[in-house]
Formats: C-alpha cells, sequence, structure tokens
C-alpha cells in the first residue's frame, strides 16, 4: 500500500514539473554555465579555455575560481585561479588562462575545487559555487 502511495505522490510531483514550464526554465535561469572548451600548448605554458554563460539575472563585478589539475594517474600538477572579473547578467564571456611550464598532454581532469570570490553590484550573497554547471569540449574531463 505504502508502495502505490508514494508512487502516486511521485506521479504528481513530475506531472506538475512537467507541466509548468516555469519550473523547469527556474532551474536554467540561475545557473552560470562554465565550458573548458580547449586546451593549446603555448611554448611552455598549457593555455584554457574557457566559456562562461551567466543565465541569471546578477551582474557579477567579481568572479574568481580555484581549479585544480589532475594527470591521467589522479595527481594534482597544477593549481589555477581563474580571475573572470566582471561577468553580466545573460552575457556568454570566454577568458583564457596560462598555466607555466606545464605541457596540455599531461592534464587529464580539471575540478572547480571551489569560488575564490565572487560579488555581485547588488552586494546580494550568493552561493556562486552551487550556481556553476561545468561541462567540457576539451578532451579533458571538467567537473566540481
Amino acid at each position: 500500500m505504502k508502495l502505490i502511495q508514494i508512487t502516486c505522490i511521485l506521479l504528481v510531483v513530475s506531472t506538475t514539473i512537467l507541466a509548468n514550464p516555469e519550473m523547469n526554465k527556474k532551474t536554467k535561469d540561475q545557473q552560470i554555465l562554465i565550458e573548458l572548451n580547449r586546451l593549446e600548448q603555448k611554448d611552455n605554458d598549457c593555455v584554457t579555455y574557457f566559456m562562461i554563460k551567466n543565465d541569471t539575472k546578477h551582474n557579477f563585478t567579481e568572479f574568481v575560481t580555484e581549479m585544480v589539475t589532475f594527470d591521467k594517474k589522479g595527481l594534482i600538477n597544477n593549481r589555477i585561479l581563474g580571475d573572470f572579473k566582471r561577468i553580466r547578467p545573460h552575457k556568454t564571456i570566454v577568458k583564457l588562462f596560462a598555466m607555466p611550464n606545464i605541457k596540455c598532454s599531461v592534464v587529464h581532469k580539471v575540478l572547480i575545487n571551489d569560488v575564490h570570490s565572487c560579488a555581485t553590484s547588488s552586494g546580494e550573497e550568493i552561493d556562486c559555487l552551487e550556481l556553476l554547471k561545468p561541462r567540457h569540449k576539451a578532451e579533458v574531463e571538467f567537473l566540481k
């Protein structure tokens, strides 16, 4: 009997969410997509290309992420403080960060370890790490 009740509750909740596009839209509208687009070797440096799409209403005046890179054995090989500076609402930007004296071929995973700092023009306190949704196009795993 309890299984039938739980199933009915789940069916009602999922139907409500699917029938209400605003509930689905709300989640997407409250995220910052961060994409590791590519890695490129430039002399002795590995340059990372990131695309950020701010799908929120927030105007970020400061946005710095702490990222850690790993080799294929899972050993940490670098730390990046990615200073994205200003990220306007409903805007997409691209930022490049160089990792000095690192070969791109040894980078197999990038972890968003934390958001080092973030601030909005309104002064509102926001869990910026929670807003980040990582994805990757490069041949490197990208996660938080």
